[in-house]
């Protein structure tokens, strides 16, 4: 029985390792970086040392992601992050609220919404934002 429970503790321990030994290093120094990834996140160049574990996942995350958009993508998400710029605290913390009462909804109701959304003219979806702001 002994034996079994030590058997059994050292495979835990073990594959405990593995998984630890596989995981991306967090906390990296900024020349430990793969060139490409230093590329991608030449502006926190600077600043790296200075930034948490979280923060430099967080960075490192997003950007992969950029990396893997088309020119396309690249351009709508540069158009929403200056429209997030020039939107008020209050704004902002409005659209929190409205993403998070998005997600709350079904799947299948976020899909019908999304393609009521797509079918609507760009004339018909500015009546409808001054509409809700009306409402306010």
């Amino acid at each position: 029985m002994r034996i079994k429970i030590v058997t059994i503790l050292k495979v835990g321990i073990f594959t405990f390792m593995l998984n630890v030994m596989s995981l991306p290093a967090i906390a990296q120094d900024w020349d430990d970086l793969a060139a490409e990834e230093q590329a991608g996140l030449e502006r926190l160049e600077k600043r790296w040392q200075a930034m948490t574990p979280e923060q430099k996942r967080r960075a490192r995350s997003m950007s992969k992601q950029w990396q893997s958009m088309t020119p396309d993508q690249q351009k709508k998400a540069q158009a929403r992050m200056a429209q997030w710029k020039k939107m008020s605290p209050a704004e902002r913390e409005a659209l929190k609220e409205k993403s998070k009462r998005f997600k709350k909804l079904s799947a299948e109701d976020r899909e019908r919404l999304k393609r009521q959304w797509q079918q609507m003219t760009p004339e018909q979806r500015e009546q409808y934002k001054h509409n809700k702001k009306a409402k306010k």
